[in-house]
């Protein structure tokens, strides 16, 4: 075979690229003719000229033109047309094409375009569509009018033209807008306050400052129990309800004209007044269902709309509203949400929101039902691009500004740990309905421990053994909170030796203080609910401690059994001035209300599902014990060392009851969380902790309070965009020997003092630093101060990171890369592309280069709108491949299959019900001049009256 030189294969290559180029020219001069007859066929000719530039790795220029052409085309076409285009580039233009395409219409300036051109069909006879699955944001997400930042999205720009996250800590109950600041109620009652502050700020009187993200108003706590309504208008917001019967009014309160013997108390912008739910005569404060709408003729008229999308006519019957979207009828039962702000719509279907307006049309030929109605009242709406989905949305009262969000199980996958605060992880949530006997017992001691002893004998010694699971956490609660709570409520005295609940509430008239009595009932149920965790050694295998488990839960049964026999025995032995008036038995009743709450029923039954049965969970984004591992199986650390020392730290949270039983609030399940760890972590997080390590078997177990410190269970985008936390690591550095720290030089010139600790389990760096003998204890990183303090509190919390300016999580990522402490290098760059803006597209371009596998990954999972939307991607060079490379992602990751049946409901245009004129739709949703090539098939899906009787006419006759 003739072998070639370099120069040789170079013209070859240049002669190929020529030879390519001249076809994509003569392509494109054939698709801008045939823009200009039949527009539709260019669609498959530009898909065409994307593959040939790509296929020969040319520049994303040579194929942009055609492209832009096709745009340019689009924007200037019907709605009609535009739809067909739509269907065309389903069938025949490939995913990189239609992403290259919407990006050269934002390029040009069109704000509305068809998303679900993203759709396509399998094949030609493929009953299946593949559809862009639209994935949930993780917080709310605000478009339009943004005056004063009413918007919350961060930004003092007049207007924002895409959707833009409004950053909540909590999903949203309801948005109140204002002309100059809107208050948002989130789920848990909470209320944050965007805009001018004056209006929902306490002392902001005269103040113009304005706040463009939401702000908690910390003065507000509602009360469950109290349906609270906001009304929010131009400058002032009022609380009804604020408390019992009254109402707090923040801002400027001069045009409510309130009487002074109504107001309560007042400050310097606020105050609050006796009256209830006061009575507007203003009718901004309820929405009007009459309208002014506009006439296909040039003018205007009022009409009444109502909740169900009917309108009042002449006749004042009751007429269906028509929808068209993206230039498509649609049913109006298919929409999912629909609001109205004066002549201005909303609505929403298949996760996407359209806006436009209402119009008046004509009618086409007579109504028998309706003959003086000779219009019929149509919505006209384009998509609101957005290529996330979400459940509903608020429009403000001149339909300029809009915020969405979505309220769903996905949004929230960790536990609810926030609202459990005050109680310990292993307390039953079960509710104490207590029966009360109707026929009189006698409950003396005696027949008491007879009970105890037959409900012990009811459970066997294997039994026993699986009462706890091999997390430590009991698969019941009714037996285990029972005996703790007799145990508490049977305590002796020290200096007497009786019961002390029932000798002290023994009145000097030989009766029985009942009230006393039941206050130490309720606390003993309490104290009882609070059910301990077992703790066996952390180094056991699963086997092992399993074994270990059941042999502590058998043992730790027992003892319970044997201290509450014990006790029923004092009780039973009280003196003779205790048994009179049958003292004895009216406190046996209490006790016995405790032995029937033991009663778990058969321990298999029914009603199984509804126990609080824990589920382990190890931790898996915990790198110190495999680090750790690895360290020492490679010789560079001594794993005998104190500071090396692993400690199992566990904890226990209680997981949604609802997820188990709607029906009944008292059910749940726990989740149970362990890792490995070491001291110094613990003693970052909180150094009083390192006191209730048990030594003898190196366990930590946690109270509730503190399980995401350690856990970082709530770690979705959701929970990271209201984070804060700061970890000292100074101050624990500080009470470390010497001999167990590092001195660092930083690139500002600032000496630290660093555990040796993370540097020696983390960093693959300081392992090789080690494995020179003339290694100092003092070394030089070419990084800032703060980059250092960043990088270690990630070690620890990696969600510390996650605010962090752009420019600092930049250095950190790069310092962990130069000591290669590379075990949370994925987080480190999933936080930086959630926060990501298009300015940044320099940092992002850097990732692309070192990491751009992960990079397109993320991109693809997480912010798909960089492709999209943004003008500035993250790449130098090869913009086309990196296109393709995530367009290729996008259909493996984001498409999923639709049934067929589905597509038509979602995307193939229904006969309007109300027929309305062909010829009016013919100048408004198509063109008659431009659209000659499809004005056909607009008449066949948009027939006349006179053709759709003529089809009614040959069903009838079976033609």
């Amino acid at each position: 075979m003739d072998e070639h030189s370099d120069d040789e294969l170079n013209n070859m290559k240049l002669e190929g690229e020529k030879s390519v180029i001249l076809k994509i020219n003569e392509t494109h001069e054939q698709i801008i003719q045939l823009l200009q007859e039949k527009p539709l066929e260019t669609v498959r000719l530009v898909s065409r000229i994307v593959h040939l530039t790509l296929d020969n790795n040319l520049d994303i220029k040579v194929c942009r033109r055609s492209v832009r052409a096709l745009a340019k085309h689009w924007k200037n076409s019907s709605y009609y047309k535009k739809r067909r285009f739509s269907l065309e580039m389903k069938f025949y233009m490939h995913l990189t094409t239609r992403i290259i395409f919407i990006r050269e219409l934002i390029d040009i300036g069109e704000k509305s375009f068809y998303l679900n051109m993203l759709p396509q069909k399998l094949h030609f006879y493929s009953p299946n569509v593949v559809k862009f699955q639209k994935k949930e944001y993780n917080t709310a997400m605000g478009i339009g009018c943004n005056k004063n930042g009413r918007l919350g999205v961060g930004s003092t720009e007049e207007q924002v033209d895409i959707m833009t996250p409004v950053n909540l800590p909590n999903e949203i109950n309801s948005v109140n807008f204002g002309a100059n600041h809107t208050i948002i109620q989130l789920q848990n009652l909470e209320l944050y306050g965007i805009g001018k502050m004056a209006n929902f700020m306490e002392g902001m009187a005269g103040s113009d400052e304005i706040c463009v993200t939401p702000m908690k108003l910390s003065f507000y706590k509602q009360d469950p129990a109290i349906k609270t309504r906001i009304i929010v208008k131009e400058d002032y917001t009022e609380i009804n309800d604020y408390n019992m019967h009254s109402s707090l009014i923040i801002g400027n309160a001069d045009t409510l004209r309130i009487e002074k013997e109504n107001i309560r108390c007042s400050g310097p912008n606020w105050l609050i007044d006796n009256t209830r739910f006061r009575k507007y005569k203003n009718s901004e404060v309820i929405d009007s269902n009459e309208v002014e709408v506009d006439v296909y003729d040039g003018t205007k008229r009022t009409i009444n709309i109502l909740e169900d999308l009917h309108w009042i006519g002449k006749n004042r019957k009751e007429r269906e509203m028509t929808i068209f979207m993206d230039g498509t009828h649609v049913d109006i039962t298919k929409l999912k949400c629909f609001k109205w702000k004066g002549s201005k719509v909303f609505g929403m279907i298949d996760e996407t929101i359209y806006s436009g307006k209402l119009l008046l049309v004509p009618r086409e030929g007579e109504d028998d039902q309706f003959p003086d109605e000779d219009v019929v009242l149509m919505a006209v709406m384009d998509e609101v691009v957005c290529l996330w989905s979400f459940d509903t949305f608020e429009v403000s009262s001149d339909g300029e500004s809009l915020i969405a969000w979505s309220n769903t199980p996905t949004k929230q996958p960790s536990p609810d740990i926030n609202r459990l605060e005050n109680f310990r992880p292993y307390e039953s949530f079960e509710s104490f309905n207590f029966r009360e006997v109707k026929n009189i017992e006698n409950f003396h001691g005696h027949n008491l421990l007879t009970t105890f002893n037959e409900i012990c004998n009811s459970f066997s010694p294997r039994t026993l053994g699986t009462l706890y699971t091999i997390a430590g956490v009991p698969t019941v609660t009714c037996f285990i909170r029972g005996m703790l709570a007799l145990i508490h409520f049977l305590r002796v005295d020290e200096l007497t030796g009786l019961t002390e609940v029932f000798v002290k509430n023994v009145r000097s008239d030989s009766t029985l203080d009942e009230a006393a009595v039941k206050r130490e009932f309720d606390m003993a149920m309490i104290v009882g609910s609070k059910i301990p965790v077992l703790v066996v050694k952390s180094e056991y295998t699963s086997v092992e401690r399993e074994n270990e488990m059941k042999k502590s839960s058998r043992d730790h049964i027992f003892d319970l059994m044997d201290k509450v026999k014990n006790l029923l025995i004092k009780f039973n032995s009280l003196p003779l001035k205790y048994r009179v008036n049958r003292l004895d038995t009216e406190f046996g009743k209490w006790i016995e209300k405790i032995l029937r709450s033991c009663n778990e029923g058969s321990y298999e039954g029914q009603n199984f599902k509804n126990r609080l049965i824990p589920t382990d969970e190890k931790y898996q984004t915990n790198y110190c014990i495999a680090a750790l591992k690895t360290r020492i199986e490679s010789g560079d650390i001594d794993g005998g060392l104190e500071r090396f020392k692993i400690v199992r730290v566990e904890a226990v949270a209680f997981v949604g009851r609802h997820e188990i039983s709607p029906d009944n609030p008292s059910t749940g399940h726990h989740r149970v969380y362990w890792m490995h760890t070491t001291k110094f972590h613990i003693k970052c997080i909180d150094a009083s902790l390192l006191e209730h390590i048990d030594e003898e078997k190196d366990v930590l177990n946690l109270s509730l309070r503190l399980v995401d410190s350690f856990f970082v269970v709530q770690n979705s985008p959701f929970h990271l965009s209201s984070f804060e936390r700061e970890i000292d690591i100074a101050s624990a550095t500080a009470s470390l020997p010497v001999n167990e720290t590092y001195t660092v030089r930083t690139l500002d010139g600032i000496e630290m003092k660093v555990p040796k600790v993370l540097f020696e389990i983390f960093s693959e760096f300081d392992a090789a630093r080690k494995r020179n003998s003339d290694v100092e204890d003092t070394f030089y990183l070419d990084y800032s101060a703060d980059a250092l303090k960043l990088f270690l509190a990630c070690l620890l919390d990696v969600r510390v990171y996650y605010r962090a300016s752009i420019e600092l999580k930049m250095e950190v990522y790069k310092l962990a890369e130069f000591v290669l402490a590379n075990h949370f290098r994925d987080e480190l760059i999933r936080m930086i592309l959630l926060k990501a803006e298009e300015k940044d597209h320099a940092h992002l371009g850097y990732l692309m280069l070192e990491r751009p596998n992960e990079m397109i990954s993320l991109i693809v999972r997480h912010r798909p709108d960089i492709v999209f939307f943004w003008k500035n991607l993250p790449v130098e060079q090869n913009h086309l491949e990196f296109i393709d490379k995530l367009a290729n992602t996008i259909k493996s990751d984001r498409f999923n299959k639709v049934g067929y049946r589905m597509y038509r409901e979602i995307d193939e245009p229904e006969e309007p019900k109300v027929e309305i004129s062909q010829e009016f739709l013919l100048h408004y949703i198509c063109n008659a001049k431009q659209d000659s090539d499809v004005i056909d098939d607009f008449k066949e899906e948009y027939p006349s009256r006179k053709k759709k009787l003529t089809r009614a006419r040959k069903r009838a006759i079976g033609q």
